[in-house]
Order: structure tokens, then C-alpha cells, then sequence
């Protein structure tokens, strides 16, 4: 919860807007059309990048890479509810279960990968619908 976290602080961390982080830690279930369970495309997290976009319930796939978003993690087979939380913030990117990363390689907000321009076109035109 908010109390739990210093909402300032991890905006800035994650170069996000308080009013996203406060939104991010709301119970799932509470945004209409939104998938409660979180939904990765393993490109994008290789490249340190997971947007709302892959939780909309009307896009099945990845609207950069074309694949299906996936649900369960690859090695254990488990499922991570969409909201932040104390607990997986020191893994980004990897299960919270088994801890093994979600892409194909080790990434971090640190060495992400900025997204291509026709990347981020892709991700809008999903956005906007």
C-alpha cells in the first residue's frame, strides 16, 4: 500500500508519475478491463520494459513483437497478480515465486533498453485502440 512505500521516491526511481504508482498499487480487479493477473511479453522484459498496455484485456499480444503476452512464468509455471508491492521490488522483472527472470536475460531499470520510435508508435496505436 501507499504506506508501505514511498510513493515519491519510487516514481523517481522508476521515472514514473506518483499519480501511476498510486494507480499501480490499487487492487487489479478495480480497473475495468484490465487483466488482474500480470500478462509479460518476454522481449520486452529481456529490454527492461513492461507496459499497461500488455494488461489491457482486449490485446492478446505483444503490440511490439507480435507474440502472445504469456500469464505464467516460464520456469515455474506460476502467476503474479498485476499491483506493485513491497515484496518483489527488490527483483524486477523475475517471477516473485521462483525469482527466475521473466525475459530471456537479466534486466533492471538500470541498463533497460530504450524502446525504438516504431516501438513506441506500436505501443500507442494499442493504447489508443
Amino acid at each position: 500500500t501507499a504506506t508501505e512505500l514511498d510513493v515519491r521516491r519510487m516514481a523517481g526511481t522508476l521515472g514514473l508519475t506518483q499519480k501511476a504508482i498510486r494507480f499501480a498499487m490499487h487492487r487489479p480487479e478495480l480497473r475495468r478491463g484490465w487483466c488482474s493477473e500480470l500478462r509479460i511479453c518476454p522481449r520486452c522484459m529481456s529490454r527492461g520494459y513492461h507496459g499497461v498496455v500488455h494488461q489491457f484485456g482486449g490485446i492478446l499480444n505483444c503490440p511490439v513483437h507480435g507474440c502472445r503476452l504469456e500469464t505464467a512464468c516460464r520456469s515455474c509455471g506460476a502467476t503474479s497478480e498485476y499491483i506493485i508491492k513491497a515484496e518483489v521490488l527488490d527483483a524486477p522483472f523475475r517471477c516473485p515465486n521462483c525469482r527466475r527472470n521473466y525475459g530471456n536475460t537479466l534486466a533492471s531499470f538500470v541498463n533497460r533498453v530504450p524502446l525504438l520510435p516504431r516501438d513506441r508508435a506500436a505501443i500507442f496505436r494499442a493504447f489508443i485502440g
